[in-house]
Formats: structure tokens, sequence, C-alpha cells
């Protein structure tokens, strides 16, 4: 949402959770590479939140604490594989779906890495949609999967689709493709960026996550189900 639409209670949450995606290559953050031009249009449209610290180093852990609020607690990396991790948590998906919320979670890759489905299908999440549920993908990583832009135009489809049955929604998104070794899509005009030395693959999987994100929004603007929702974008870790 806008500054101005804040007042509006949101009908739905999107929750875009976006791999790796460092404020060391933001230029909302001070980052002067240029990586980041649609997010940093985002941030001043928006709230940016420039105190927030990471709280892991994993997408595991990550994940677990954007919707659990459970810092990364020593000894407990992989909490969500761990018998512990079979209790019922005041997760974000399980309160908005006792509030009539439909719950769904898009992923590039394989749900049982880290036990994600197990986890959050006991958590409140509804749906999982996940790398072998795109029938015709743009591209397709042999090691991560479907890219984030597939990843984004599913969504978007996805949410349509809820809105036109009348059913709020959260919508859980947690891209990959900015993930080693790069192995990236070429959309037609998007200029990879040089000069970052050693960090160059890394800068430009983040200008490529960057652009999917993009991508996304612009869709997202002429839907019927966008100025009713608040849009909420994090790095994983």
């Amino acid at each position: 949402p806008t500054k101005l639409q804040l007042k509006k209670r949101p009908r739905n949450v999107v929750l875009v959770m976006m791999e790796s995606f460092s404020a060391r290559f933001c230029g909302a953050t001070g980052a002067s590479y240029g990586a980041t031009p649609c997010f940093d249009a985002l941030a001043r449209e928006g709230i940016l939140f420039d105190r927030a610290f990471s709280m892991s180093t994993h997408t595991a852990q990550g994940v677990f604490g954007a919707l659990c609020s459970f810092p990364n607690l020593p000894d407990y990396d992989g909490i969500m594989k761990q018998p512990l991790g079979t209790q019922r948590f005041g997760a974000l998906p399980a309160l908005l779906r006792e509030n009539g919320f439909h719950t769904l979670f898009l992923y590039n890759g394989l749900f049982s890495w880290d036990n994600k489905e197990g986890f959050f299908r006991g958590n409140g999440v509804e749906r999982f949609i996940g790398r072998h549920d795109y029938p015709n993908p743009v591209f397709v990583d042999p090691d991560w999967g479907v890219s984030d832009l597939d990843v984004f135009l599913r969504a978007k489809e996805e949410f349509s689709s809820l809105a036109r049955e009348g059913k709020p929604f959260l919508g859980l998104i947690l891209t990959l493709s900015n993930h080693a070794p790069f192995n990236l899509p070429k959309p037609e005009g998007l200029d990879w960026i040089a000069g970052g030395g050693d960090q160059n693959l890394r800068i430009n999987g983040t200008h490529y996550a960057d652009w999917a994100l993009g991508q996304f929004m612009a869709a997202a603007r002429q839907t019927d189900w966008f100025n009713d929702t608040l849009f909420v974008f994090t790095g994983d870790h």
C-alpha cells in the first residue's frame, strides 16, 4: 500500500520473502549498484523499515522467523524438521486462517526441502504450489526449479482466482532465483550489471530478482484486488 492507503483495512495480505535480498545490494538502503530499481520505487511509495536485523543465515530459519515470529535459537536451526517443530505455533497463516483467510504458499522448488510443507501445513497453510506445479515454466534451473518470474505469474493467477470467488487471502511467496550458482534467465530488456568485481554474480542475481518482482507488481496493479491488499517484502535472511 502507499502511505495514503494505510488507513484502509486490507482485505488480503501478500508476504514476499525474497532469497538473499540483502540491504548490501539494495539501492533503497544505500547500495550504488543500481540493481534494485523496482524495489527502490516500492520503498519510496510505501514504508521502508531500515532498522531491521536478519535473524538467520539460512532460508529455513528465515521463513520460520517470518511466519512464527521466533528468533533463530542455538541448536534449533532445523526446528521445522525436529520433533519440537511438530507442535502448533502462533503462526501467521494459522491466525489469519482462523479469521477467514484462504492461505497459500508459492515457491520455485521442492517443499520437502527443510520440511516446509509438513511444518506449514500443520500451522495453517492450506495450499502449496511448488516446483512440479508449473505446467509451462518460462525457465527451469535443474537444481532450484522454476524462475521467480514463473512463481510471480502463478501467484497473480491464484490471487485473482481467489478474489473472484470473494475469498480474502494470505499469499506467501518464497523466491529462489537469487541463489548460487545464479543460473539465471536473460529477460529481454534487462541489462546485466558490470563493475561489481567478484560480486557480479550475486549483484545480478539480486537484479533479476528485483526485475521479476517489478513484473509481478506491474501485473498486480491491473487487478481488482490490488487496492485491497497489503504487500510486505522482506529478505528471507
